[in-house]
């Protein structure tokens, strides 16, 4: 036990500083505790050691007392004198810390704690961070959006648009770093492509602490968003919890042009306004707790939902038909559309150390989710003078299920100095009930389609040091067992196979300058689960939407070879290959006139690029990020609607990000961003989509007592965000825009309580089980 008092030059007591414990070898907290009113601190149950023992608080500079803990019954007392600083109203300041970058051999690191970015959301965090892309919802890494996030090394398995509502309704405030790991290693399931991991922090100080916030967005409609954060650690419990309510109207407008043909040459052009608006109320919530049981054992448990009680669309589409480029009719179509969805995410783990070099970690995972949609289409349709024709209602329910079982151990053992062995089992399955009910003149179904999955993976990988070199590399076998069956349809798909799935990085670094680096993984990504139901949804009297139970899994491979100078500017080279990418292609009949949205296995995608980032303070007062992408892609698939003929779409593309942050007070309390985002021309499946550009300003306040803080945020002000698509090969001739509430301007607001001047580490713990819960 070690106690005594924290006092300042004239030994009056210093009430709440935070007192710490550290390994006198390597300065890593052990524990820590805060001083009570009258300055005293009581530290217990410390091992036999060499420790440090550091006080520090607002306004004092920072003292450090090495001590030794000779038996189970030492008993140390040691008074902490704390020295004033010279400047001490210039200590009490926020965000002064600029965001930093770390570049590891499989990983880039962005740390986030204290500084401008931690005031804001997460997803507002993320489109700071090197290499990510946030735009209308979705996230892009390096160009690909078939991304997984982890959350304290744990997987959350919720569907993508909960995934964002989660991020954007999490304050940053808690958040440790941002990893962006491209290359994941063997220990991480295959499953997917790159991967977010956010590092939460948790309190090392006992005590509480939470923050109110709340965001007001004016776009075509208002939105408005709230939320409480509160962080709570005792002797041996840890506990992080955040909820958030979202209410939501959105507004969607689309103009389509079809051109369909006859023997070759153009017969009909149909021409569509459609405007849809959406309305929800969404609650998120999320809960990390960490107790421990002693220095060698410790249980965790997290848990992410998502609940939408409703949410509503109402859309009204207007489609004018032309023969010879007269006019020859038109039709009025109205689909509106209910949506519930309840989805939740949990982990529980327990971890426990043989010694410092030696433990071994045990996960289980539970997901639901539950997606039921009422919909009803009208459509009346008139001739060219406006008289009424005839009338076609249809009616829909589908409600998808879907169950996920997974569990994992791992083991991890350092050999000699610098290496270090893992090696790990995992099993995972997934049950999926589809039902679907639909209504037509024309025909009626009353199907259920169930789809189950089986996954078992074994792994190993092995990390060293040496010199100036680092390597890191293993490999990962899985094999899959599936099954799906149409009760109606009478349809059954059985698909068995093993892949094996390799993983090596390998890192140079000959001196502070000059850093090399090399990697190449092999990945999968299965079927989404709303793509394999071989069930047709009508998105209006001439659209629909089809999913495929056939479709393959896509195998993705990726080298990448970069060159980091001065720790400041990248540059780097990288090719990726992907078989049987699932993609949404549209297809036209020209027979039938009408429009197919399917999904679909394309034969391949390729592309290769040359990228440069930077991420540097040019002065105390400005912070500059640059990504610039030049790339080639090309994507390879069947015309579905011409006898499956073989169609290559390739283009060159430049994507441009400039970053940047300034601090526009002495104190640091005012920062602005100035955003600019600028995409050429580039392939979209089997259309080619327009170049696009995005300007956006933000300004951010906080008071001196960190207690609140403001920012007011104006995307897109350039109203440049939403670019034309095209498609235009063989007989098939479409465009079509979508125009999205991307330029708004939201006011945000937060107010933190309880002792908001403890100290913080990460905790980290990992775990991997299947995601393909997502919407189209």
């Amino acid at each position: 036990m070690i106690s005594g008092k924290v006092l300042d030059r004239n030994d009056q007591p210093i009430s709440f500083s935070n007192v710490l414990v550290l390994k006198a070898n390597d300065s890593t907290i052990v524990t820590g505790t805060t001083s009570e009113e009258n300055g005293y601190y009581e530290i217990n149950e410390l091992d036999l050691g060499d420790y440090l023992l550091k006080g520090s608080f607002i306004g004092y500079e920072e003292t450090i007392i090495p001590f030794k803990i000779h038996t189970a019954e030492s008993i140390v007392q040691l008074d902490i004198a704390l020295l004033e600083t010279v400047d001490e109203l210039d200590e009490v300041v926020v965000g002064t810390k600029r965001p930093t970058v770390e570049r590891k051999i499989d990983r880039l690191v962005f740390n986030i704690a204290n500084s401008t970015l931690s005031e804001q959301p997460i997803i507002d965090a993320l489109k700071r961070t090197p290499g990510v892309l946030v735009l209308n919802d979705q996230i892009t890494i390096k160009g690909d959006t078939d991304f997984q996030l982890f959350i304290n090394d744990r997987k959350v398995s919720l569907p993508i648009s909960d995934l964002y509502v989660l991020l954007a309704g999490t304050p940053a405030s808690n958040v440790r770093s941002i990893e962006v790991i491209t290359n994941p290693s063997a220990r991480y399931g295959a499953e997917g492509g790159a991967i977010i991991n956010i590092n939460m922090s948790k309190n090392i100080i006992a005590g509480y602490r939470g923050s109110l916030y709340g965001n007001f967005t004016q776009a075509v409609f208002p939105k408005y968003n709230a939320g409480i954060s509160q962080f709570f650690k005792s002797k041996k419990l840890d506990l992080y919890v955040n909820y958030n309510y979202r209410d939501n109207k959105s507004n969607r407008n689309t103009d389509e042009t079809i051109n369909f043909f006859e023997s070759g040459v153009p017969s009909s052009t149909w021409i569509s306004d459609i405007n849809r608006v959406s309305r929800s109320e969404r609650h998120n919530g999320m809960m990390n707790l960490d107790y421990t049981f002693n220095s060698k054992s410790e249980l965790s448990l997290s848990l992410n939902g998502s609940f939408t009680p409703e949410r509503t669309y109402t859309n009204r589409g207007d489609t004018r038909i032309f023969n010879s480029a007269q006019l020859d009719s038109t039709y009025i179509a109205t689909n509106d559309i209910g949506d519930q969805r309840n989805s939740i995410s949990s982990n529980l783990g327990y971890r426990y150390a043989f010694s410092d070099r030696a433990r071994i970690s045990t996960d289980f995972q539970y997901s639901y989710s539950d997606f039921a949609r009422d919909q009803s289409i009208n459509t009346t349709f008139f001739d060219a003078m406006g008289a009424n024709l005839r009338n076609e209602e249809f009616d829909s329910f589908s409600d998808q299920i879907v169950h996920i079982y997974s569990g994992q151990i791992d083991f991890e053992s350092e050999i000699g100095d610098n290496a270090k062995l893992e090696t790990g089992v995992k099993m995972a399955t997934i049950e999926s009930e589809n039902k679907l009910d639909q209504n037509r003149a024309s025909a009626t179904i009353d199907d259920t389609f169930f789809y189950d999955e089986k996954n078992y993976a074994i792994y190993a990988s092995y990390e060293d040091r040496w010199d100036k070199w680092r390597f890191k590399g293993g490999l990962r076998a899985e094999y899959s067992d599936i099954e799906g069956i149409s009760e109606v349809l009478s349809q059954t798909t059985d698909q068995n196979y093993v892949q094996f799935f390799p993983n090596v990085n390998m890192q140079y670094t000959p001196s502070d300058k000059h850093q090399y680096s090399l990697s190449y993984g092999r990945r999968i990504s299965r079927p989404r689960y709303g793509s394999i139901n071989p069930f047709r949804y009508f998105l209006n009297f001439n659209s629909t939407f089809e999913g495929d139970p056939n479709l393959q899994p896509a195998y993705k491979n990726l080298l990448t070879l970069s060159y980091t100078l001065n720790g400041d500017y990248t540059f780097e080279l990288y090719y990726r290959y992907e078989e049987n990418s699932e993609r949404q292609l549209i297809f036209q009949n020209n027979t039938d006139l009408t429009l197919r949205y399917v999904n679909s296995n394309i034969d391949r995608e390729v592309s290769w690029g040359f990228d440069f980032t930077t991420y540097k303070s040019i002065t105390d007062h400005w912070s500059l990020y640059v990504l610039n992408s030049i790339y080639y892609s090309a994507e390879r698939f069947r015309a579905i609607e011409n006898n499956g003929q073989l169609i290559d779409n390739g283009l060159w593309s430049l994507f441009t990000y400039v970053g940047n942050e300034l601090t526009l007070s002495k104190k640091h309390d005012l920062q602005a961003d100035i955003n600019l985002t600028y995409v050429s021309p580039a392939i979209l499946g089997a259309s080619r989509q327009g170049g696009w550009a995005n300007l956006s300003i933000g300004l951010r306040k906080t008071t001196a007592d960190r207690k609140w803080s403001f920012s007011l945020i104006s995307e897109d002000l350039l109203g440049t965000s939403n670019p034309r698509n095209r498609i235009n090969y063989l007989d098939q001739s479409t465009t079509y825009r979508q125009i999205y509430e991307t330029r708004f301007i939201r006011l945000g607001a937060r107010y933190r309580f309880g002792n908001r001047k403890l100290e913080q580490n990460s905790s980290t713990k990992k775990t991997e089980e299947q995601k393909r819960l997502e919407e189209k």
